[in-house]
């Protein structure tokens, strides 16, 4: 799951209760021991997304309906690699683990260093004996309406042998008796303009080598292309899966109250299901970071359509299949020649409340698989498929609906009734046998026809 979703549903559903049962929800903010300040709120306006091959626009408009957001500067964080770790236990507590990220927590050259991190409270844990304060309090933490919160984020870091880090979160529930700390490693801080877009573009990975498959482009204010001020890449690791995140920060000026912008991004990248937040930064104080996310911007599903290009090597010799597809499809395609079958997995997209249809359209040369009838499983279920053929490659397009939510990883499986031709040495013995058994039948016949002839001979000489 999303770093920040999990806490973000759970903040979400104490407004809506309220809203259920008649109460107040707080409009003003109230943020614990940092200074209160009138704020900027913003809300989508218009939200328009379109494809094209290869990419995706995506144009949102944005209003502040509260106070003015001055011009000043404000600190953004930027770590090598997020990762998150369960609390539970008395006292509740976790691991990080060198050797799972794996990633040198501590500059000390090794992969199998192991950190205790022991929660003390919801804004401060020790780890290895180091006590390290959150940035992103609970007690700091705003809803406005339904349209979205504010976040006000303390600038704290600590170390680890050589190397600084960021305690983001951490949080505690006796009655469920689990937690959760999560933390950028090898963190810095970057100054920005204040306020600032912060654009990030997430898809699932493989390792903590993965590399974003996806980037802006391009990208609008108010009809008018704008560099953006940073970007950076930054892999996460959350219950053993990987993901990659690509961060692009753009400056937007003074907006005073009842100022709308607009902001259109061009995204292009490779065929994949990814996940698009835009996150609004702004500082009235130059001290703290005012994080606004904005509901209807912070979690939009879209996929980029395109064609996947994969090899399969078998007996010295490489077959290329090609995939069209919005969908994740797996680095490699794996072969069984004996149940003539290819497989692959594929990571989608989908929403809960909006379920989503991904399709494939698979190219399968004519000489390494084919013939009738062809099986097609996903999750090891039968899904019906059209085939079509140009007397090359065998084409089959199906499609399927999910319904369940966030990242999903299914496998595919294709199997054919007939696949490559056995190899020289498997078919040599076989061959070898015939041969001898005909020239065995050849040469008895020939003996056969030896032995009438002398005999008529034998015959006739007796007479």
């Amino acid at each position: 799951m999303n770093k920040n979703l999990f806490w973000l549903w759970a903040y979400i559903l104490a407004p809506l209760l309220c809203l259920a049962f008649g109460l107040v929800i707080l409009i003003k903010p109230s943020f614990g021991d940092i200074p209160t300040t009138n704020v900027p709120v913003f809300k989508v306006l218009g939200k328009e997304i379109t494809r094209f091959p290869g990419g995706i626009n995506i144009t949102l408009t944005f209003i502040n309906y509260d106070y003015n957001a001055t011009s000043g500067s404000v600190w953004l964080p930027w770590e090598r690699v997020w990762y998150g770790i369960s609390l539970s236990g008395v006292p509740p507590n976790g691991t990080i683990t060198e050797a799972l990220l794996p990633f040198d927590v501590n500059g000390d050259g090794d992969l199998s260093d192991v950190f205790t991190v022991e929660y003390i409270d919801n804004k401060t844990a020790r780890i290895d004996g180091t006590t390290a304060y959150a940035m992103d309090i609970p007690e700091q933490r705003t809803y406005y309406d339904d349209v979205g919160r504010y976040d006000a984020l303390e600038k704290n870091s600590f170390a680890l042998g050589s190397k600084n880090h960021t305690l983001y979160r951490v949080i505690y529930n006796p009655m469920w008796g689990s937690g959760y700390a999560g933390f950028g490693f090898e963190s810095f801080f970057r100054d920005h303009s204040s306020p600032n877009i912060e654009f990030v573009i997430e898809h699932v990975g493989t390792s903590i080598n993965s590399s974003t498959t996806a980037e802006i482009t391009n990208m609008e204010l108010n009809g008018t292309s704008i560099p953006y001020e940073f970007n950076w890449v930054s892999p996460w690791l959350d219950s053993g899966q990987w993901y990659v995140d690509n961060a692009y920060v753009y400056p937007l000026g003074f907006l005073e109250s009842g100022a709308t912008f607009t902001v259109k991004l061009t995204i292009m990248g490779e065929p994949s299901a990814y996940l698009f937040q835009a996150i609004l930064n702004w500082s009235p104080d130059a001290l703290h970071r005012y994080r606004f996310l904005v509901y209807d911007a912070l979690d939009i599903p879209f996929a980029i359509t395109g064609t996947v290009h994969r090899e399969v090597n078998f007996e010295s010799k490489t077959y290329y299949i090609d995939i069209l597809t919005n969908s994740t499809i797996s680095p490699t395609i794996a072969f069984n020649s004996t149940a003539k079958e290819i497989s692959f997995s594929a990571t989608i997209y989908s929403d809960y409340s909006k379920p989503t249809t991904y399709f494939w359209n698979i190219s399968i040369p004519q000489n390494f698989l084919t013939d009738n009838p062809w099986t097609v499983t996903l999750d090891n279920e039968p899904i019906a498929f059209t085939p079509t053929t140009n007397g090359i490659h065998t084409f089959l397009y199906f499609n399927y609906t999910f319904t369940k939510g966030w990242f999903i990883t299914s496998k595919i499986s294709i199997k054919g009734t007939w696949a490559i031709p056995e190899s020289p040495s498997d078919i040599f013995l076989p061959l070898f046998m015939v041969t001898t058994l005909l020239a065995s039948m050849l040469c008895r016949r020939k003996q056969s026809k030896r032995l009438q002839t002398k005999s008529t001979r034998c015959e006739g000489g007796s007479r």
